[in-house]
């Protein structure tokens, strides 16, 4: 037993090195998200077409309608989630890795999924 001890030290010394390296790895941008001047401003302009008060009462009761119904089937579908995906750690962990591998920017899901395998 005690001869193991320098492997397995050697072992622990070699994981943490590799966390280090994916740590630092994590503090780098992925991709470039470079601001489209134009494109914000057509956006602006849309959102301040659509605040109350440019249009009727019947367009602005039907768009906070739409929105909240929207809203709501959104807000349901991630309980839903949620809810089957917190069966066990191990269900938790699977859907941390796969919420950051379908969004790397997300470096809290990567971190969690890290915390939940290891502290399970």
């Amino acid at each position: 037993m005690v001869r193991s001890i320098p492997g397995a030290a050697r072992e622990v010394w070699r994981g943490k090195q590799a966390a280090w390296q994916a740590s630092a790895q994590l503090r780098h941008p992925l991709r470039d998200m470079a601001w489209d001047s134009d494109m914000a401003a057509a956006l602006q302009t849309e959102v301040e077409r659509l605040l109350p008060g440019n249009e009727s009462t019947f367009a602005r009761n039907k768009l906070s309608a739409l929105v909240c119904e929207e809203d709501c089937i959104i807000l349901e579908e991630i309980k839903t989630l949620t809810q089957e995906n917190n069966r066990s750690n191990i269900t938790r962990t699977a859907a941390y890795l796969e919420c950051y591998e379908q969004y790397p920017e997300l470096h809290w899901a990567l971190l969690a999924h890290m915390v939940s395998r290891n502290g399970g």
